[in-house]
């Protein structure tokens, strides 16, 4: 749902203004997990950007695209163009995890694109599962790649690493 505000501008000179102001700029995320569980976590952290932003952006619908479609040469084309137009790619998996081959192909294919374009790449890990060396290949894969496309990076996890046994 797009909103719309009036500016001061379109009530004190209507006819020179063709439409309103948007104060609310969109928001393009795209979500690639790794199975059910972490397509759970892209929803959630949806859902919270959306509550907690809402005053700021207009949040779309979003488009989530598993690992194993990505080998789908329709979907892969699919998902290339979101990404490459997106303003935030979420990625979620366990943090121990090593992102499958056709994965990189992927992000490979469309990463270049998003130099013209202000972007953030977001690793969702869970790190549950991981020792305690929680710094993954996962993680240092999207971190290079957001430094080569110029985008902003950051990690987040569902709960904190497990501590030393």
């Amino acid at each position: 749902m797009m909103r719309r505000v009036m500016s001061a501008r379109s009530l004190i000179k209507p006819e020179t203004q063709q439409q309103p102001l948007n104060l609310f700029a969109p928001l393009n995320v795209v979500g690639v997990y790794q199975d059910a569980r972490a397509l759970a976590r892209i929803h959630e952290l949806h859902d919270s950007l959306s509550a907690n932003l809402a005053w700021e952006f207009d949040f779309d619908r979003g488009e989530w695209f598993g690992f194993g479609e990505l080998g789908d040469p329709h979907l892969a084309r699919k998902a290339t163009t979101a990404a490459s137009a997106a303003d935030v790619i979420v990625f979620s998996a366990e943090a121990n995890t090593e992102l499958p081959s056709g994965v990189r192909v992927w992000v490979e294919s469309w990463i270049v694109s998003k130099k013209a374009h202000e972007a953030a790449l977001v690793a969702l890990l869970d790190h549950r599962s991981c020792s305690v060396q929680w710094k993954t290949t996962v993680q240092a894969y999207l971190r290079q790649m957001a430094q080569e496309a110029e985008m902003d990076f950051f990690t987040l996890s569902p709960d904190s690493p497990p501590s030393p046994r």
